[in-house]
């Protein structure tokens, strides 16, 4: 039996089999040159990969400079000849991503070095595509581990234009990532909290798929309170009997003033911004918001509610469930202009045209100047030589945030400060680039997306101002709507939804499973206490103190992945504390007795919030039975 070429041995370790396929099946076209200039070298194009005097010293110095932990993602842009791609998978603790779009240099990398001992590594990936890298990243990223990319100065000077662009598309892949990341984190217990809280009103919310296609092969006007908004006013003033307009929040005020009437008013918060729409009429407004949504805006009296029941945010499921409801329509990204996008093709509306929607800051302003938010400018600093949002009028603006008045100043200066931490840039419709939020870019790249989604409709944005926007075409509003014709509104106020036996039964459900997870936690708190006391005796770790560590661990595992197939909720409210305790097992390379206490403390915390925080929902949980079977009497 012949042994393996060094080409094979590679491609045995690599993890994909599609992408074992793909270079194995690839020509290669390039001629790359093998020299030997102190250690051998790829020459490319007339440059070498790697540095002439020392290869192996630049690889080395590349990675002495990077944050190695075990919680890192190192990403290195291009293979040359594999000095910098194997230093780093041989002495990275964390996670190592090899990311080489040219086959040609991939294959004859792969065909000239043997790299089958760091391919094999479990911590080693290889990517081809933007596709396959986004997939691992999101496999990979948490809360703590944010990636870092690295390549040799060769390939910034071959392929320049190529790293530049895919590094901005990375920034906003890690950007979506780490919003998804920081709200797991931050969010969903608030959130769960909120629609466990909302579920009294939310039995008899109507979901908005329940009128699907009512407006079929009409034209939807999604309004969002970008600046050109302002100039936009007076044309949809025109022509709002024409079509059918969804309004989100911070933009209502501005049409209210104007003479304008929205048919659908769209709201996702789950914070308090009742100030957004407080002194104005809603009474002839139809109403779109989520299960989580403030709790205050589902007090409201709209001429109708109906529930957006987002499939992007994982607590919704919990309404879902228990309403016996399906998401698949209510795709969204948690932007409430996309939630109004959504709701625009729900409706059945074949044409769709975006107002207001820049996403960038225009005209030195971030909203319309009629907006909730109108007061935010952005100016120029002259003594830090960098663009810095403020609020010209900083009590207004806090009013505008919120109605709590100990706590809105706190939040408006909050948000300020976010605001002035992500000020970037991005490609505008004429080509230039305008200065936006970092989140503005995720947020275009999804809408960019929206026509791939769902084709066989018209897309066009009025912004003729702010970001380009892929599969939307750019026209003014007047020429878009000029021609159109009234739409014959409709009337949806004999429409109930009554679900009241069935959610008070899968309540009941939920109530009751939460004795096997108090079970598990109590027997826990028993292991802990015993290795306290062990740990108070001895001031060292014992065979008994590993023990019974793996026994909690392993009565962790069923409680934050087997128990929540049966109970999400509690999977749900507890997600903070198992986010940190899990990164810091995953960073733990030894159990020795500092990651020991370490790991006994963390366990500590999470099995406190979450009796804390089962007592907390428990309650609501009975609230809400009652309130529902008071009426049902």
């Amino acid at each position: 039996m012949q042994p393996k070429t060094i080409f094979e041995k590679n491609l045995d370790e690599l993890k994909s089999n599609y992408l074992k396929n793909i270079i194995l099946n690839h020509k290669i076209t390039e001629s790359l040159q093998v020299k030997n200039t102190n250690g051998f070298n790829l020459e490319y194009n007339g440059i070498f990969f790697h540095n002439e005097k020392s290869p192996l010293g630049e690889a080395q110095f590349i990675f002495n400079n990077m944050n190695n932990t075990p919680a890192s993602i190192q990403i290195i842009y291009g293979i040359g000849l594999g000095y910098l791609f194997q230093y780093t998978a041989i002495n990275s603790k964390g996670t190592v991503i090899l990311y080489e779009p040219n086959l040609d240099i991939l294959k004859t990398a792969f065909t000239l070095v043997d790299f089958s001992n760091e391919l094999s590594k479990q911590n080693v990936y290889v990517a081809i595509t933007k596709n396959a890298l986004n997939e691992i990243l999101r496999n990979h990223m948490g809360f703590e581990n944010y990636p870092t990319l690295h390549c040799l100065p060769s390939y910034l000077k071959l392929f320049k234009e190529q790293i530049e662009t895919d590094k901005k598309e990375l920034s906003v892949l890690i950007g979506s990532i780490m919003l998804d990341s920081n709200y797991t984190k931050t969010r969903y217990y608030p959130v769960t909290r909120a629609i466990i809280n909302n579920i009294p009103y939310l039995s008899h919310e109507i979901p908005l798929c329940n009128i699907q296609d009512c407006y079929k092969g009409q034209t939807a006007v999604v309004v969002s309170a970008g600046p050109t908004l302002y100039e936009n006013i007076e044309t949809l003033k025109k022509y709002q009997d024409n079509v059918v307009i969804l309004c989100v929040g911070p933009a209502y005020r501005a049409l209210v003033s104007a003479g304008i009437k929205p048919d659908f008013l769209c709201i996702i918060e789950d914070r308090n911004c009742i100030g957004q729409i407080s002194g104005l009429d809603i009474s002839e407004v139809n109403l779109i918001i989520e299960p989580a949504t403030h709790n205050i805006f589902h007090k409201l009296k709209p001429k109708k509610t109906f529930l957006h029941i987002s499939n992007n945010l994982p607590p919704n499921k919990i309404w879902a469930d228990i309403a016996g409801l399906e998401t698949k329509e209510y795709n969204s990204r948690g932007t409430v202009s996309y939630c109004a996008l959504n709701s625009a093709r729900i409706l059945g509306c074949d044409t769709i045209i975006l107002v207001g929607q820049d996403l960038g800051y225009l005209d030195n302003r971030l909203y319309s100047k009629d907006s909730a938010y109108g007061d935010l400018k952005l100016v120029f600093n002259e003594t830090t030589k960098n663009y810095e949002v403020i609020a010209e009028n900083m009590q207004r603006f806090a009013e505008a945030m919120s109605t709590n008045k100990e706590k809105q100043m706190m939040y408006a200066k909050q948000r300020l400060a976010q605001y002035n931490g992500k000020i970037t840039t991005i490609k505008s419709i004429s080509g230039d680039l305008i200065p936006t939020d970092v989140v503005y870019t995720t947020f275009a790249a999804n809408i960019s997306k929206f026509p791939k989604l769902y084709p066989g409709r018209k897309y066009i944005n009025t912004s003729m101002k702010g970001a380009l926007l892929d599969g939307f075409e750019n026209i003014p509003l007047d020429k878009a709507l000029e021609g159109s014709t009234p739409v014959k509104k409709k009337d949806f106020s004999d429409l109930t939804f009554d679900k009241k036996d069935e959610i008070i039964t899968n309540l009941e459900k939920i109530k009751n499973s939460f004795a096997a997870a108090i079970a598990a936690i109590n027997e826990n708190q028993k292991l802990l206490s015993r290795f306290k006391t062990e740990y108070n005796r001895r001031k060292c770790l014992t065979k008994d103190m590993l023990a019974t560590l793996k026994k909690i661990i392993s009565n962790y595992t069923w409680l934050s992945i087997n128990f929540s197939q049966k109970n999400p909720v509690f999977d749900f409210i507890t997600k903070k504390e198992q986010m940190v305790f899990e990164t810091f097992l995953s960073k733990s390379e030894n159990i020795d007795l500092p990651a020991a206490l370490r790991i006994a403390e963390l366990q500590s915390k999470y099995l406190t919030e979450a009796i804390e925080k089962t007592a907390s929902i428990q309650e609501l949980i009975n609230n809400d039975i009652e309130l529902l079977k008071e009426n049902l009497q």
